[in-house]
């Protein structure tokens, strides 16, 4: 009796072994399992009334993060201001990307600007009582979810773990050459060292959850930024006195 409860735990543990490899497979691997499809396109009035639409949006070249959400859900609470980080750190619809807030029909606004100017959300945001049907064209049926529009291509709905990763394949990746002659950096141990010959007026450092982790206004042309955890990912900014910008994506050693 006793060697066949042994032998029946060890065969539990191999199993809770083999679920928890899977797990971390099928994580590791979710965005090559991501399947895109056409994005339908809509036209909406944001809170202020000015109009946008999503095809001429992307046929000027941007990426479009979906943001949809309702007021009163507490998930969406907690999400809103990450997405918010990651629309600031990607220029605050000034660049590449550009993010959309969709709101439950439900709000007006009013309402919807009141739920901004509380949570401190800057990101643009559109009430659908009186418009296009984005949530039954996007096949939304719970809030908070996050889709990425870019080539006219929807991915599916997205973590926000997963927005920068998702990030990475959309956006071009050619203005890493732009100003290397302006500027060095590099990461040594623990410290990313930064190195201008141009005059910065900010840096602002960002986890890969959105969250800012460094921020420095009017720094020295010689900076060590300390990065908190190894191995990890991190968004970096540098906003120069000409108010051209440089965003890079780096990895902790």
């Amino acid at each position: 009796m006793f060697n066949y409860i042994n032998n029946n735990d060890s065969m539990n543990r191999l199993k809770h072994i083999l679920i928890l490899l899977f797990v971390f497979i099928i994580n590791f691997k979710f965005l090559l399992a991501q399947t895109y499809k056409p994005a339908p396109d809509f036209s909406l009035l944001d809170t202020n009334g000015e109009e946008v639409n999503l095809y001429d949006s992307i046929a000027a070249g941007k990426v479009v993060l979906l943001h949809f959400f309702s007021l009163n859900c507490g998930s969406c609470i907690e999400v809103a201001p990450i997405v918010d980080s990651i629309h600031r750190q990607y220029g605050s619809g000034t660049q590449d990307l550009i993010v959309w807030g969709i709101v439950h029909y439900y709000y007006n606004s009013e309402e919807i600007e009141a739920f901004k100017e509380y949570h401190n959300l800057t990101f643009r945001c559109f009430p659908t009582g009186h418009a296009t049907d984005v949530f039954g064209l996007y096949e939304i049926n719970y809030t908070p979810q996050i889709m990425m529009v870019c080539d006219y291509i929807v991915s599916e709905s997205l973590s926000y773990f997963n927005i920068i990763e998702t990030l990475n394949y959309c956006l071009p990746s050619s203005k890493l050459e732009e100003k290397n002659n302006d500027f060095t950096f590099n990461i040594v141990g623990d410290f990313l060292n930064f190195e201008s010959q141009k005059k910065v007026s900010e840096i602002q450092v960002y986890d890969y959850m959105g969250r800012l982790v460094f921020n420095e206004k009017n720094p020295k042309n010689f900076i060590r930024i300390p990065l908190l955890i190894s191995k990890s990912l991190y968004i970096v900014n540098f906003v120069f006195d000409d108010n051209s910008k440089f965003t890079s994506k780096i990895i902790s050693q």
